[in-house]
């Protein structure tokens, strides 16, 4: 987490903290609830990921990383093939909180939502997040607010959309469908018509916003999680913190390697090898 200083984007409010969730080299399995909704709609990814320079493989291996390029490349591809302008809203209701592994652990472990948004912003690489994300409070509402920070092109909305979506999504598998936020503010123009993010969101809506993000009561920071567990939380986060620490360590492949020459009949030639994992 990182304190930031610009002017608080609610009145009389306070920053409660923030993370910047986009990492030039990210986790290949955070592609797998967009690969699961793509896979549903009879769209194969086996094309995408060679366009975007990924073996399959990457994605059953967990602490395999991709590049930030890498993942772009691979939406955008499969944005053109969907052609549903509101892919971000249906494909951010695929991330569960029991897709985060054990990040998702540890977040469900939480005393309250506040500290569960806590975890999450301490471990962006676990979270496959894309955005500036800040948790802002004043003694009514709530707001997380997503700013752009990398150039994501025209996968922009898709993010934003996913990401907000997402958020939404853990929060009702935390505290049921009672969880309805006060405002949804997006920063781009709506591409289609707005009853489907009605539907979903049932809370006032709004497009190219100043402020992109979520607004709540500021009560629901405070809301007991129903599966809190102190001991259990700070086994799980020490368990994020050394995966965390492990993942920013120099890239080693050996494991992907030995994953696929286990999987592969014929056993290939090594050129045949560095080719199926994209290496050199």
């Amino acid at each position: 987490m990182r304190a930031i200083d610009n002017a608080a984007p609610l009145p009389g409010g306070w920053h409660v903290c923030s993370s910047l969730m986009s990492r030039e080299l990210r986790l290949a399995y955070g592609l797998g609830p967009f690969i699961r909704y793509l896979d549903n709609h009879g769209i194969g990814v086996d094309p995408l990921l060679d366009r975007a320079g990924l073996p399959r493989l990457a994605l059953d291996e967990p602490a395999c990383q991709i590049t930030l390029e890498q993942e772009l490349d691979f939406t955008l591809a499969a944005l053109r093939r969907l052609r549903q302008p509101d892919a971000g809203l249906r494909v951010g209701q695929y991330y569960h909180l029991n897709m985060f592994g054990v990040l998702g652990l540890a977040a469900s472990a939480c005393a309250n939502v506040g500290e569960m948004v806590r975890v999450f912003f301490d471990y962006p690489l676990l979270a496959w997040g894309i955005f500036e994300t800040s948790l802002w409070r004043n003694d009514r509402h709530a707001l997380l607010q997503v700013e752009e920070r990398v150039d994501l092109g025209d996968c922009r909305s898709f993010f934003a959309e996913r990401d907000i979506t997402c958020f939404v999504t853990v929060l009702r598998d935390l505290l049921g469908p009672r969880a309805i936020p006060l405002r949804v503010s997006f920063a781009h123009a709506a591409t289609t018509g707005t009853a489907s993010y009605r539907e979903f969101f049932g809370c006032e809506l709004r497009f190219s916003a100043p402020v992109a993000g979520i607004s709540m009561d500021a009560r629901v920071l405070d809301a007991p999680l129903p599966q809190a567990n102190e001991t259990s939380r700070r086994l799980f986060e020490a368990q994020c913190r050394a995966m965390s620490q492990n993942l920013e360590a120099p890239a080693n492949h050996s494991e992907l390697v030995r994953r696929w020459l286990r999987w592969s009949t014929p056993i290939g030639s090594l050129p045949e090898i560095a080719a199926a994992l994209r290496m050199n």
